[in-house]
């Protein structure tokens, strides 16, 4: 019985860590740097803007958004896909029912155009009325 203890041990504290680390160590984060509003055209940046955002894209197809309000974080999940619309490069996010409650569209799906490698703008909500978001993406080092 102790040596399968033994051999049991070590195996289960690697799929623990392995789990733990998950997708989260590598992929793209997208960082929200600019806001245009719909109605007035008037633009926040940065410190100025009424929340940050990141949108976490891991190398397994999900995403994690965290939108941070001055006294409070909420957060989204679900599957994004790389799509081609008009000749243009898009991110589609598919969120999980249960969790969009930061979804920025009127659709249950989400569009950011890929406009560089560096440079990504979501100009889906503006048509139920909200900002035009533009974000700044960078990689994200994978965990070893």
């Amino acid at each position: 019985m102790k040596r399968i203890l033994l051999f049991a041990f070590p195996a289960i504290v690697a799929f623990g860590c392995q789990d733990q680390a998950g997708p989260k160590g590598c992929g793209l984060e997208l960082r929200l740097v600019k806001m245009t509003s719909s109605w007035t055209g008037d633009k926040s940046a940065d410190d100025d803007l009424p929340w940050q955002e990141t949108i976490a894209l891991w190398d397994d197809s999900t995403f994690l958004k965290r939108r941070t309000y001055q006294d409070t974080v909420s957060e989204a999940v679900g599957r994004y896909t790389y799509v081609t619309l008009d000749n243009r490069q898009y991110v589609e996010l598919s969120y999980d029912p249960r969790e969009d409650n930061i979804r920025a569209s009127c659709s249950p799906t989400e569009f950011i155009e890929v406009k560089s490698s560096t440079q990504f703008k979501n100009t889906e909500w503006q048509a139920c009325d909200g900002p035009v978001l533009d974000y700044e993406a960078h990689t994200t080092r994978c965990s070893e």
